[in-house]
């Protein structure tokens, strides 16, 4: 076996990365059951947004045949407590591809009052759900001014003063070493009333975050006590025991109560609990997380916008050895706001909004003071399922030679496209969408000096890869169908990555060896 056959640790899909944002208003109160989830909000401004290049047309991939999915029914997890007043047939379906073609199961994002059975009733509807009274957050008198005063110092990010949008920078990305792609990051610690002065500011521009433990004060923590635990979630299990947060019923069936994730009680869950402060203006911008996420509101005002999964991976999403991965294109995200399957929602002090895993979202602070807020984070088992794909070994043998590992590796990602059928189809555009955005806007990708190599891959050593490739597209089977094409090009790119030994050339060998079919006949 030649080395690329490796152990392919998941340190750059990013675990728990900080930046999911925050929550509710207030609504009336009525029976917390997803069949009462009545409560809807009305309609807002649309968030600020980056200026945008012109949208390149990327040429489109050619998709694999339609096959069935392996995997045997799902056993039918423990019973767990039903909420009160709930029946089985109140439930709305839970899986987000049942959802309709929207994504949304209402009009707008639905407001409930705050319980641990609206919690369990909205992790199984599956979309975003604001919590108006959260008793835990009304005890905390968390102001810019107090926390000047309580904290030393902070870690402040400084946004460049032409756009108000904050987009994470992962640090170490295999691209951030590519001149092209590179920027600066303008990030220090200053004294806290320094930077709480500052939040007060449009033109400042400035946003902080990070875990409870290495932010806040031992006081400031204690005031929290073990306000952790009401939001904890605890997936079901899956079919092999690992679990997976969708395990319920046959595709399309509702989900009963014994199905709900038990968000009440039980320690499985790993759980992380992260603050933030927002300066007046600031945009975090459109992204996904991997976690099940609780954000509540301790001070100001924040305007959010959501995207069902499915309309944001289509749209456009930096690719996943891009420092700004997990985050929506600046084009897409203007296309996306023009697919009508947006929702908007302002949310207060003392509320809180559920997020789903990998439904899309941006948020904007509205309070001319800044806003001061809270996430409650615990990981989906989509990630710990991919976790496993990303560590199988690839059955690339070392005879073969680079040219061989190039061919090998275009039409290993071929195989896995078309055993994933329609879902690998979507999967393969998606990913030429991700690379023919960034490289239009980097002014690369007309270059010819850019084309790589697609290598050989004469047709008798497919017998050798498809044993792994089925082993592999099981556990993507595990997943919903947008999950599914998030990591198909997450994959790809890291496994392109890992055979051409370096990020350059990466976007030009998924998009024309892998995604538009020049690559060697497997």
């Amino acid at each position: 076996m030649h080395p690329v056959g490796w152990a392919f640790v998941l340190c750059s899909l990013g675990v728990l990365l900080p930046r999911g944002h925050t929550q509710g208003d207030a609504s009336d109160g009525c029976d917390a059951t997803p069949a009462a989830m009545l409560g809807q909000s009305p309609p807002h401004d649309e968030a600020c947004d980056e200026p945008v290049a012109p949208v390149p047309t990327e040429r489109s991939c050619a998709g694999g045949s339609s096959s069935s999915l392996l995997g045997t029914p799902q056993p039918r997890p423990q019973p767990q407590p039903q909420p009160q007043g709930a029946t089985s047939g109140q439930w709305p379906r839970s899986r987000s591809s049942n959802h309709g073609p929207s994504g949304w199961t209402s009009p707008e994002v639905r407001r409930i009052p705050w319980s641990a059975d609206a919690l369990a009733a909205a992790v199984a509807v599956g979309e975003p759900v604001v919590f108006s009274h959260v008793p835990h957050l009304h005890t905390l008198q968390w102001s810019p001014g107090r926390l000047s005063r309580a904290l030393p110092a902070v870690q402040r990010f400084r946004q460049p003063r032409d756009s108000p949008v904050f987009r994470y920078w992962s640090k170490g990305a295999a691209l951030d070493a590519e001149p092209q792609f590179h920027r600066e990051v303008d990030e220090r610690i200053v004294p806290a009333a320094e930077f709480f002065s500052q939040m007060h500011s449009h033109a400042s521009r400035v946003y902080a975050s990070g875990p409870i433990v290495e932010v806040l004060s031992p006081e400031l923590r204690r005031e929290l006590g073990d306000s952790a635990e009401h939001f904890r979630i605890n997936p079901t299990p899956n079919r092999d025991g690992g679990g997976v947060r969708n395990a319920s019923t046959e595709p399309g069936q509702p989900r009963d109560a014994a199905t709900l994730p038990d968000v009440r009680q039980g320690d499985a869950a790993e759980m992380v609990t992260s603050v933030w402060f927002g300066g007046a203006g600031v945009v975090a911008a459109m992204h996904y997380d991997t976690s099940f996420n609780v954000h509540a509101t301790v001070h100001g005002t924040k305007r959010y916008t959501f995207a069902p999964p499915a309309a944001g991976v289509a749209t456009g999403l930096f690719p996943s050895l891009h420092p700004h991965y997990r985050q929506v294109q600046p084009e897409a995200r203007l296309a996306l706001e023009g697919t009508g399957l947006t929702r908007r929602v302002e949310i207060s002090a003392g509320d809180a909004v559920y997020i789903p895993p990998y439904w899309f979202h941006e948020v904007q602070s509205m309070s001319p003071e800044g806003t001061v807020s809270l996430s409650y984070w615990s990981e989906s088992n989509t990630y710990w399922e991919m976790e496993k794909a990303f560590t199988l070994g690839i059955p690339f043998e070392e005879e073969w030679g680079d040219e061989g590992f190039r061919g090998a590796a275009s039409a290993y990602l071929r195989l896995l496209a078309d055993r994933l059928g329609q879902d690998g189809t979507l999967a393969l555009t998606a990913l030429a969408r991700r690379w023919t955005l960034l490289l239009h806007r980097a002014n690369a990708n007309s270059k010819a000096a850019n084309r790589v190599s697609c290598g050989e891959f004469p047709a008798a050593r497919t017998a050798v890869l498809r044993p792994r490739m089925e082993e592999l597209a099981t556990l993507f089977d595990l997943i919903e169908p947008a999950e599914r094409q998030i990591y198909y090009g997450n994959f790809a790119e890291h496994l392109v990555y890992r055979v051409l030994g370096t990020a350059n050339g990466v976007g030009d060998f998924v998009v024309h060896c892998v995604c538009s079919g020049d690559g060697p006949v497997h």
